[in-house]
């Protein structure tokens, strides 16, 4: 039996012949869109856009209504269990400058005021009275009118919770920052208002104390800035420590002493501090702030004589322990005593 050799050839009975493709049959007939697929392709994707834009519209309009300042008040005048988280979100919105037209309103101002002055009256003492009466008094802070002063006033009364006399005085210095920063400034003005913050400063309570400190210097009264000074005494080192910064911004030379001591990395004010953790911030805000109140010092006057506070200033920049960004500031403000003249 021979072997037959394979051949190279295709077999032609194996592979189907298949004729030329005719134009009819290149592409399948072209039929006009159902229903059903316009239905899928357009209309469906449509309506799942327009309820995803109406649900972002509702929610837009809910938190309009939401931090609408007057909703807000009325919902303060009402005693109910939002009143104090009403209390807070409109403490929160007036810090916003879409307000600024709010802040004007002496009308809304002594509302939300009356309500504070009922809250005092009745001496709610517990813990959410005095959460409504903080966050009422930060509220008040941010108005630029006249009325609500004397509230806040009345809320720096020793008969009251320590947290609320903070927060008050905190307003009445907000509200002398506003009118000395307007143009032309402005100053605050209540028959109390001296004879309060000259006993404020004296107050038993550091805490209410070391507010009073930085308010001092808003206020454009000649017996209270006197009293700044004798603050930078206190024994309570915030207080000493408030007291000349605020001096710093009125360019009072009296800081010197203070400022030196706030320049040292383990001042009074970082041992004040129980919280081994808080320390370490504690520490970089006292610095910074030292460092902060030394450049207005020397930017008011170029003759001020402030050699004696640049060996401290020397040691924070080559201080490895301290925080880069401290070292790179005490850098650049001992560079720039340097080029004082008679220093």
């Amino acid at each position: 039996m021979t072997d037959t050799p394979p051949s190279d050839e295709p077999s032609h009975a194996s592979v189907p012949v298949r004729s030329p493709l005719s134009s009819e049959d290149a592409l399948p007939p072209v039929e006009v869109p159902g229903a059903g697929f316009i239905l899928q392709l357009f209309i469906l994707p449509a309506i799942i856009v327009v309820a995803i834009v109406t649900v972002w519209l509702l929610f837009s309009w809910i938190a309009r209504g939401t931090d609408d300042p007057r909703s807000l008040i009325r919902r303060l005048a009402t005693p109910s269990q939002s009143r104090f988280q009403a209390a807070h979100e409109l403490a929160s919105v007036l810090r916003s400058d879409r307000y600024a037209d709010f802040k004007q309103d002496g009308d809304a101002a002594a509302e939300l005021a009356a309500i504070l002055s009922k809250s005092l009256s009745d001496g709610g003492q517990d813990e959410s009275e005095v959460s409504l009466q903080v966050f009422i008094c930060r509220a008040l802070g941010e108005f630029h009118v006249d009325e609500g002063l004397d509230t806040l006033i009345e809320a720096t009364g020793k008969q009251h919770h320590v947290q609320a006399r903070k927060e008050a005085v905190a307003a009445i210095a907000l509200r002398a920052e506003h009118a000395a920063s307007s143009k032309p400034p402005k100053s605050i003005d209540s028959p109390k208002l001296t004879e309060t913050m000259l006993n404020l400063a004296d107050d038993r309570q550091y805490q209410v104390r070391e507010v009073t400190a930085f308010t001092l210097v808003w206020l454009r009264d000649a017996a209270l800035r006197s009293k700044l000074e004798e603050m930078l005494e206190d024994p309570f080192p915030n207080v000493r420590y408030n007291a000349a910064l605020a001096c710093s911004r009125i360019h009072n030379l009296a800081a010197l002493e203070v400022l030196e001591e706030m320049l040292d990395p383990n001042n009074a004010g970082v041992a004040a501090e129980t919280d081994p953790r808080l320390q370490p911030d504690k520490r970089n805000l006292i610095l910074v702030n030292a460092l902060r109140a030394v450049e207005r010092l020397s930017d008011a006057d170029p003759q001020a004589d402030l050699s004696s506070l640049k060996p401290a200033i020397a040691a924070l920049q080559e201080n490895g322990q301290l925080d880069r960004q401290i070292r790179m500031q005490a850098g650049n403000v001992l560079g720039m005593l340097k080029k004082r003249r008679n220093n």
